[in-house]
């Protein structure tokens, strides 16, 4: 019988249930016995767990008490999965990733540039790619349940304030000359015996908190996303026990939130005073 079941589900299942049974009955023998008693020797000298001790081939954590190998339709799943590494996805900069926080204004080109350089690589062809790949991110959160953050709350924008506290802080910039040609330098711009700017000067613009993060979370978010949608076009159809069906997650939550009514709540000042009118006697009738 075929089970209709959301791939996030099906990667849950096949990343904490079934990969993990990979050698597991390998591992019970003497030798396996004897590593596996090792790791716990380790820990007792470094008290700290050493990264890919009792991983299996699969790269999970082997389940030692499992009596099977996993389901042909868990390995097909990895295998979809590891061919994602083959799969290149859009990272160009998307300014609709702040969508919700106009506030950014002028300053967003920056904020989105330094989260892209930061969740993104460069390769030798020229080509954008995510940190860790787009298999990273799905292992992750088939074993970790949820998905990349994308939440954020609009942060507060004001100017650059000044080491001191007071006031706005200023800066200018001059050019000097170096060894290997003249250099663009950022200096102090406030002429502290005039106590006004210097010509040229200007401020700069700051946020709290830093919405790079938020953006660098939603980059992610995409990639993850856009995943997901491959491999269930790769597994309709390819399972012998599953019908996949696609993740009910938008493909950008931060611009389809719905807007939640504001709610009234009853004027319980009013109530009180009505109360407060009655005698003790009608008071003591309600109350019987």
């Amino acid at each position: 019988m075929v089970k209709r079941i959301g791939i996030e589900a099906l990667l849950r299942w096949t990343y904490r249930d079934e990969l993990p049974k990979a050698g597991a009955a390998r591992a019970l023998s003497g030798v396996g016995i004897k590593r596996a008693y090792s790791a716990v020797e380790a820990y007792g000298e470094y008290l700290s767990l050493i990264d890919c001790a009792g991983e299996n081939r699969f790269g999970v954590v082997a389940d030692l008490m499992a009596m099977a190998e996993p389901s042909i339709d868990a390995v097909r799943v990895y295998e979809a999965v590891q061919a994602l590494a083959g799969v290149e996805f859009e990272l160009e900069a998307d300014d609709g990733l702040l969508s919700d926080m106009p506030v950014i204004g002028d300053e967003m080109p920056g904020v989105l540039a330094r989260a892209q350089n930061r969740v993104t690589i460069v390769d030798a062809q020229g080509a954008r790619l995510i940190k860790g790949g787009p298999v990273g991110l799905i292992v992750k959160h088939a074993l970790l349940g949820g998905c990349p953050v994308w939440e954020g709350e609009e942060p507060e924008r004001r100017f650059r304030r000044a080491a001191s506290g007071n006031g706005a802080a200023w800066f200018r910039t001059i050019v000097i000359e170096t060894s290997g040609g003249p250099m663009e330098c950022e200096v102090d711009g406030w002429d502290a015996t005039g106590k006004r700017p210097m010509p040229g000067a200007y401020r700069k613009v700051e946020f709290d908190p830093d919405p790079a993060p938020v953006a660098e979370g939603r980059i992610e978010y995409k990639v993850w996303h856009a995943a997901l949608g491959v491999l269930t076009d790769a597994l309709t159809g390819a399972l012998d026990g599953f019908d996949v069906v696609p993740t009910e997650r938008p493909a950008r939550p931060w611009e389809e939130a719905p807007e939640v009514a504001p709610q009234v709540l009853p004027n319980l000042t009013a109530a009180a005073t009505w109360q407060g009118r009655l005698s003790h006697a009608d008071r003591k009738r309600l109350a019987a």
